[in-house]
């Protein structure tokens, strides 16, 4: 299963509503909490240059870049942002943990609070 498919179930057993791949947001994110405007990335270290697994530097260098300008995008329209590492899924407890993070994200959206979170 795909560390995507793995984040849809987890937030699915909370009952969080969100769309796959929605247009309506700057960068197209993963998962989107379109209601409560919270944007979720699920980066792979080949496509987005992890640090962790540095491969090709300034291709990596490049992606990066572009991932922070959509999260400038997405936080100047008033989104929070979550991006969730492939690889860390595993270290940080799994999907089920993440889920709950965004779970507390989308609550603190609700009250109009918004953040960056990189896990």
């Amino acid at each position: 299963m795909s560390a995507q498919a793995a984040m849809r179930k987890a937030l699915r057993r909370l009952k969080v509503t969100f769309r796959t791949k929605w247009l309506g947001a700057p960068g197209t994110p993963d998962l989107a909490l379109v209601k409560d405007r919270v944007a979720v990335f699920v980066d792979t270290c080949a496509e987005h240059g992890c640090p962790s697994h540095p491969k090709d530097l300034l291709a990596a260098a490049v992606v990066r870049a572009c991932d922070l300008r959509i999260d400038d995008q997405l936080l100047a329209k008033g989104w929070s942002v979550v991006r969730i590492w492939e690889h860390s899924l595993a270290r940080i407890g799994g999907p089920e943990d993440c889920a709950v993070v965004i779970r507390l994200i989308q609550a603190d959206a609700q009250f109009g609070l918004r953040s960056l979170v990189i896990l």
